[in-house]
């Protein structure tokens, strides 16, 4: 039986980050440049969305301490904002200052198994890897534990997507123009990463795009966006290849993927329409993917209070 891809939410002009919260049984994810977050319930089908403010929103993290409370990447900032999931402006905005304040952007976050607070930093300025006019390798990555950060990896370019094993031994990444899938050796303890090696090659499968968001599912196989390729993959880590690939319909800027729903079965999608108004006329859509015979993982909110 063939997956069933179905549009839920959108357009947006470049939806981004999905978080599925099992609390709430509630699918979020931002509208990067347009500084909005937003909101999706399936039971209801009842989509909601927020302003923020004038800076790009880059993730959306729930912070499990609180209801109405939550983690964004906001311009260069990490900031905490109050929203009721009903209005559509938040009710307050708070910086948080937990990592070096320079003048790349947050492009990413995500919180490890173990409730490790991982957020990426793109290179800034002007241009787009899109237009190919990008400026390169200005860009980290950084970890967050006990009140102090920590750079792990520097001189990237677009940090876009991270995943780890059930054991928190691996680590998965992906810096968008470098055209590939990262895997690294995770120390949990010491939030080290060590002996980065390709684990997957967009080149080598004659793919024309570039990786963004990534996920895990239960079994540790990797599901990743394709920019410009229209797709998503399912990459076996075991054999560094693809085994499955999902065609989402007149939609070619693939931005990235989360497992939700009830049972985590849902397949979660989000997309871009960059450039390419009027072209695909699914451009900018939020997806979901069901009947894909996989389950994913839990997907962490932040705690700031110990558990």
């Amino acid at each position: 039986m063939e997956p069933t891809v179905k549009v839920i939410a959108g357009p947006l002009e470049y939806g981004s980050a999905p978080f599925w919260y099992h609390k709430t049984q509630t699918l979020y994810f931002v509208n990067v440049f347009q500084s909005e977050i937003h909101q999706y319930d399936p039971k209801t089908n009842k989509h909601t969305c927020a302003k923020v403010g004038d800076q790009p929103v880059g993730f959306i993290i729930p912070l499990g301490d609180f209801d109405d409370k939550y983690l964004l990447g906001y311009g260069c900032d990490l900031v905490a904002v109050t929203w009721d999931g009903h209005s559509n402006q938040i009710s307050k905005l708070v910086k948080v200052e937990v990592v070096e304040t320079n003048e790349n952007r947050i492009s990413d976050g995500k919180i490890s198994p173990s409730g490790v607070l991982f957020v990426g930093r793109r290179t800034s300025g002007p241009g787009h890897l899109i237009s190919g006019n990008l400026s390169m390798n200005q860009g980290s990555l950084y970890s967050f534990k006990n009140c102090s950060s920590k750079k792990l990896l520097c001189d990237i370019s677009i940090s876009a997507g991270m995943a780890w094993d059930h054991n928190e031994r691996t680590f998965f990444y992906t810096d968008s123009p470098e055209y590939r899938v990262e895997r690294f050796c995770y120390n949990d303890e010491t939030c080290e990463l060590e002996q980065g090696c390709i684990l997957y090659q967009f080149k080598d499968d004659n793919l024309c795009g570039f990786p963004c968001g990534i996920t895990i599912d239960y079994d540790e196989h990797l599901w990743v966006s394709c920019f410009n390729d229209g797709q998503v993959l399912k990459i076996d880590p075991k054999i560094g290849r693809a085994t499955t690939k999902i065609e989402i319909p007149h939609c070619p800027q693939i931005t990235s993927v989360a497992f939700g729903g009830p049972n985590l079965d849902v397949l979660y999608v989000t997309s871009a329409d960059i450039n390419i108004k009027g072209k695909y006329k699914n451009a900018g859509s939020v997806f979901q993917v069901s009947g894909l015979g996989v389950r994913g993982n839990l997907s962490l909110p932040l705690y700031l209070m110990n558990k």
